[in-house]
């Protein structure tokens, strides 16, 4: 559909086709790849694919993992988005594709996860991929305020959390 982003699309990659022979029966054995975004599941991708498969045709699938969208007002995204900021850059939210880290133990874990990095992520894992050691260096800075930020946040909750409630007299 036009106007769509690649973060509300399924991506779909042909990654390998070859040829099997085991001296009788000849196959053709494809290998694809999917990119799925938020509210799809690989068990539909899956059901898709047995579906419009021939009868006889053999439909395997492996490594299924499900889109995670970090809440960007938790406290983790509030952090980055302040020590973003007081880098004097403007801080927005970026929806990454792919496989990663949040699809993987962001479900497991129930956490709240955030990233943030210097460089342009349209460029990430790309022959072209490249850093400013100066933007290396602000990034470093961001990291260590959210993470500060983060902290005093958290302590202040537990301190507030250990203070007793009503007169107790």
């Amino acid at each position: 559909m036009p106007g769509r982003t690649a973060f509300e699309s399924v991506q779909a990659t042909l990654r390998a086709v070859r040829t099997e022979s085991d001296g009788l029966r000849e196959r053709v054995v494809v290998e694809a790849g999917f990119r799925l975004p938020p509210g799809v599941t690989s068990a539909a991708v899956e059901r898709v694919c047995k579906e419009s498969a021939a009868e006889g045709d053999e439909v395997t699938c492996t490594g299924a993992e499900e889109a995670w969208v970090g809440d960007r007002g938790s406290a983790v995204g509030r952090a980055l988005s302040w020590a973003i900021r007081a880098e004097g850059m403007a801080s927005r939210s970026n929806m990454k594709t792919g496989t990663s880290d949040f699809n993987v133990v962001g479900p497991v874990w129930g956490c709240t996860i955030a990233a943030y990095g210097p460089g342009d992520s349209a460029l990430d894992h790309t022959p072209q991929e490249r850093v400013a050691v100066e933007e290396l260096e602000r990034g470093v800075r961001v990291l260590t305020r959210g993470l500060e930020a983060l902290a005093a946040e958290r302590a202040g909750e537990a301190r507030l959390a250990a203070q007793p409630t009503g007169s107790g007299a």
